[in-house]
């Protein structure tokens, strides 16, 4: 994830899309700290949760242009909490609608690799949760 978003950092740097961008610096130091979090409890507290959904919605009041600009920033706080917490069907289930708002954010800034990632995304999540759900009913 970490390199994912190291890569669409860049490309939304390129297309002047500072929303996508900024919110990609932020995914960044959250997965790293997810990781950190799962390798010490200290780390664990939602104290830190708080403390991402905050520097998002202070980065969404300091780059907003228009509700567009705002999309990214709603996707990363609405995907956070299902992240933080670990559970695999309800983050593909979040990610699923976070997906979506990338999407329309794609389309507003044009850009056509975000569209084309995002709807492969949305394909490939929706097949996972079906999977996924498959799996668990078998059971």
């Amino acid at each position: 994830m970490i390199l994912s978003n190291l890569l669409s950092l860049i490309h939304y740097l390129l297309l002047g899309a500072y929303s996508g961008c900024i919110t990609k610096i932020i995914a960044i130091c959250r997965d790293y700290f997810i990781i950190l979090k799962s390798k010490n409890k200290l780390f664990s507290s939602n104290i830190f949760l708080i403390i991402f959904i905050l520097i998002y919605i202070v980065t969404g009041i300091l780059t907003y242009k228009s509700i567009w600009s705002v999309l990214p920033l709603l996707a990363a706080i609405i995907y956070i909490v299902p992240v933080w917490n670990g559970d695999e069907l309800t983050i593909k289930k979040t990610a699923f609608v976070c997906y979506f708002l990338w999407l329309i954010y794609n389309i507003f800034v044009f850009s056509i690799a975000g569209i084309v990632s995002n709807v492969i995304s949305i394909i490939s999540t929706f097949v996972a949760i079906k999977i996924i759900k498959l799996s668990v009913t078998k059971m």
